[in-house]
């Protein structure tokens, strides 16, 4: 202050000296007191740096460049999610036909089992009413009809039968099912056939397995009560053998030639010309087992058969 002061005193006192009016001399002395504060102000403050306004295209930048690494933060900081695994159905690879292949038919098995190839029987009795058959006891068996079979029991060690009630067989091939009970050794069961033509059927083939396995085939003369071998015992592996078994017996018989079949396999040819025709029926004779029991089943026969 004491400076402006003795400048102030300086122009005044310049004013008087110089002769000038009052008024001029203090008009000059304001402009030259104005432009030595200007000065004096200028010097007192501080250089600042000026400052640049960003434009709006800066101002968008930037906040764009906020807003993308905030989420980037953000995606970085989540655990990613596992995508589920989608399995795609596989796709069956369709064979693509051979035009110069052709079709083959299937090899069919050739089968030896008369009751089988021989197709559909001529007569059959499945034993679900009396019909065919004798029933009730004689001096050597005891038969019934239990359960959709037949019941024969033997009475005594003497060979007992029943005769089915059907046509004179000559050409023919006869099987029936047995079912044994109990059993032991040489009790024997089976089929008699080209039984004659007479009251008491007492003449006939029969062919009969045992308990132990074995097959074979007798001539019976009931008249002059006596019985021929005309194959004895032979072992064979088609037999169910023991007790509580069943077998399939079946007789083919071809003019003079007798084929014998168990469970469908053949298990001997035998040439005889002692019968040539008559009736059949089922057989028992027990050995060793005292009232020897077998099942009867599904007898049948076919006319005129092949042999294979």
């Amino acid at each position: 202050m004491k400076k402006i002061t003795f400048v102030i005193f300086a122009i005044v006192l310049g004013i008087v000296l110089g002769g000038c009016t009052l008024v001029e001399r203090f008009q000059q002395a304001e402009e030259q007191y104005l432009e030595t504060r200007v000065v004096e102000l200028l010097e007192e403050m501080p250089a600042e740096e000026p400052k640049l306004e960003p434009s709006l295209d800066t101002e968008m930048v930037a906040e764009t460049a906020e807003t993308v690494e905030a989420e980037v933060e953000e995606i970085e900081t989540e655990e990613p999610e596992e995508p589920e695994e989608t399995v795609e159905p596989e796709e069956e690879a369709t064979p693509i036909p051979d035009p110069t292949a052709t079709s083959q038919p299937e090899p069919t098995v050739e089968s030896f089992d008369p009751g089988e190839y021989l197709g559909k029987p001529a007569w059959k009795d499945e034993f679900e009413v009396v019909k065919y058959w004798v029933f009730g006891a004689d001096d050597f068996t005891v038969a019934t009809l239990e359960n959709g079979r037949m019941k024969l029991v033997a009475q005594t060690e003497e060979p007992g039968w029943r005769i089915a009630s059907t046509n004179v067989l000559t050409d023919a091939y006869v099987e029936v099912e047995f079912d044994v009970g109990k059993c032991s050794s040489t009790d024997r069961y089976g089929i008699i056939f080209r039984v004659p033509e007479k009251v008491d059927y007492n003449q006939g083939y029969i062919f009969s397995v045992t308990c132990d396995g074995r097959y074979s085939l007798r001539l019976w003369d009931g008249i002059k009560k006596q019985s021929t071998w005309v194959k004895s015992y032979t072992a064979s592996g088609a037999i169910n053998d023991g007790s509580n078994q069943s077998n399939r017996l079946g007789v083919m018989t071809i003019e003079n030639d007798i084929g014998l079949y168990v469970n469908g396999e053949k298990v001997d040819v035998i040439e005889d010309e002692t019968f040539a025709a008559g009736y059949f029926g089922v057989y028992i004779n027990r050995d060793k087992t005292d009232k020897l029991t077998v099942f009867v089943d599904n007898a049948k026969y076919w006319l005129n058969p092949t042999a294979k």
